[in-house]
C-alpha cells in the first residue's frame, strides 16, 4: 500500500512540476521580445541573436512545448510518459546551459567568480 501512495505523489509531483515549467516558459517567452525581462539587449551581444524575440520563442516552443507534451501524456498515464518528462528535463537542462554561457561570455560572470583572494 505505501509503494500506491509513493506512486501516486510522484505522478502528482511530476504533473505539477511539467505544467508549472510550461506556464513559465509561455509567461517567459510572452515578456522576453518586449522587455527581455528587465534585461539589456546588450546581454546577447556574444549570440546571433539581436532581441529577445527568438530566444523566446525557443524558450515556449521548444522548453514549454515539451514540459507540456510530458504533462498531457503523464495525466493521460501513457506509457511513453516518463520518456517525454526525460527529454523535457534534457531540453530544460540544454536551454539554461546555454543561456548561461551567452550571459556569462557578454558580462565577464566568469571573470568576477573566478578571481582568487590574494593573501595580504
Amino acid at each position: 500500500m505505501k509503494t500506491l501512495a509513493l506512486i501516486r505523489l510522484a505522478w502528482r509531483i511530476t504533473v505539477g512540476v511539467t505544467l508549472f515549467n510550461a506556464v513559465t516558459a509561455v509567461a517567459g517567452c510572452c515578456d522576453r521580445p518586449h522587455r527581455g525581462l528587465g534585461m539589456p539587449a546588450s546581454m546577447l551581444s556574444n549570440s546571433s541573436f539581436d532581441s529577445f524575440l527568438w530566444p523566446g520563442i525557443i524558450l515556449v516552443v521548444i522548453v514549454g512545448g515539451t514540459q507540456l507534451v510530458a504533462a498531457v501524456l503523464t495525466i493521460a498515464r501513457q506509457s511513453s510518459a516518463p520518456l517525454w518528462v526525460a527529454v523535457a528535463g534534457c531540453s530544460m537542462v540544454i536551454w539554461i546551459f546555454v543561456e548561461t554561457v551567452l550571459i556569462e561570455g557578454s558580462h565577464g560572470c566568469r571573470d568576477s567568480t573566478s578571481r582568487q583572494v590574494s593573501s595580504s
